[in-house]
C-alpha cells in the first residue's frame, strides 16, 4: 500500500493582527503569518497527502488565539494531521490542558501518543517540557528562571520515557518513526554569529 504524507515543522502560527516582527532568522514570519499559511495550505493540498505530521513550534508565542488560528489553517489542508509540541508552544503554564479539547486529546492532556498510519507506527513525543538543572520538570516556561539560567534543557518527562520504552518493547517488528520537535536531549547548535 502506498502512503503519502507531509512532514512540517516550525510554522510559528501567529493570530492575525497580533504578530510583531523581530530581528531573528525569518523577520516577517509573525506579521505575514496569514499569507504564509495560505501558501502552506496551497502547497500541501497540491501534494494530496493521506496525513500530515507537524513536528512542533505550531505557534510562535504559546497563546490560545494562535493555536485556534493554526488549527483553522491545518483543517483547511484536507487531510488528518498529528502533532507534537515545540518549546514555543509551551511557554504558557497549563497550555497543554487548554489546547487538549481543541486538538481532541483525551483526559490528562497528553501530547505523546502512538498512531498506526499507512503501515507505520508513529510514536509522537512531547519533548517540550522545561527541565531545570535540579531535574524538576515544568510544563510551562518561567521567564524569571529562564533569565537566571535555572533551566538545563527541554525534553520529555521521566514518565514519558517509561511510556516510550514500553511502547518500543510492545512491537519490535512494525516499522517505527519517532516524532519529536527537538532531539530527546538537546545541546546548543547555533553559531553565536547567527544570533542578533
Amino acid at each position: 500500500m502506498d502512503t503519502r504524507f507531509v512532514v512540517m515543522t516550525d510554522t510559528h502560527f501567529t493570530a492575525p493582527g497580533t504578530g510583531k516582527d523581530e530581528c531573528y532568522w525569518n523577520r516577517v514570519l509573525r506579521s505575514r503569518s496569514s499569507e504564509i499559511a495560505d501558501s502552506l495550505v496551497s502547497t500541501v493540498k497540491s501534494l494530496s497527502p493521506d496525513f500530515i505530521i507537524h513536528c512542533g513550534d505550531f505557534t510562535d508565542a504559546s497563546d490560545m488565539a494562535s493555536f485556534r488560528f493554526g488549527k483553522k489553517v491545518m483543517d483547511r489542508m484536507g487531510a488528518p494531521y498529528f502533532m507534537v509540541l515545540g518549546y514555543h508552544d509551551t511557554w504558557t503554564e497549563g497550555i497543554r490542558e487548554s489546547i487538549a479539547p481543541l486538538f481532541e486529546h483525551g483526559p490528562g492532556a497528553r501530547f505523546y501518543y502512538t498512531r498506526r498510519l499507512g503501515g507505520i507506527r508513529f510514536l509522537f513525543l512531547d519533548c517540550a517540557y522545561w527541565i531545570r538543572k535540579d531535574g524538576v520538570e515544568s510544563e510551562g516556561l518561567d521567564w524569571d528562571l529562564y533569565e537566571k539560567g535555572i533551566y538545563a534543557d527541554i525534553g520529555p518527562t521521566h514518565d514519558q520515557l517509561v511510556w516510550l520504552k514500553r511502547e518500543l518493547d510492545l512491537d519490535q517488528k512494525t516499522p517505527t518513526v519517532i516524532v519529536t520537535h527537538a532531539p530527546m536531549h538537546t545541546k546548543p547548535t547555533f553559531s553565536i554569529g547567527t544570533l542578533p
